[in-house]
């Protein structure tokens, strides 16, 4: 597979993940994550740091998103200060892009600034509307 492929790849997979996410609740989210994971780390990259990466980021949100639900910007059926599994298994999967599908925006830190003040929001609204 070409770098171009494995690129575009790696963007499309992960946008089915988040909406499956979305969609089918835990247990399905941990299944999809699980799978988008294990192909991105044998046939993407093969690269160990990438496990390494995807498991901070996935800390890294449980942090962001417990902090969210702690200051009621986010509101979880649950009523816990954890955010919901797949609310975390859509941080791992969003952590498979970062040095592949949105690599660019490692050299671009203002457009990355834009485009995440305006992408993050949307993709909470987006998933609001889709489960409500």
């Amino acid at each position: 597979m070409s770098p171009l492929q494995k690129t575009i790849l790696n963007g499309v997979m992960f946008n089915i993940t988040w909406l499956v996410c979305v969609l089918g609740g835990n247990a399905v989210a941990i299944v999809a994550t699980t799978i988008l994971i294990v192909f991105h780390l044998t046939a993407i990259s093969r690269d160990k740091r990438e496990f390494f990466l995807i498991t901070g980021v996935a800390l890294f949100g449980v942090m962001v998103e417990s902090g969210l639900l702690a200051f009621s910007v986010l509101q979880s059926p649950e009523s816990s200060l954890l955010p919901p599994p797949w609310l975390v298994a859509l941080w791992a999967a969003f952590a498979t892009t970062l040095n592949h599908s949105i690599r660019w925006f490692q050299n671009n830190f203002t457009i990355a600034y834009v485009v995440g003040a305006i992408a993050g929001p949307l993709s909470y609204l987006t998933g609001t509307r889709l489960t409500s």
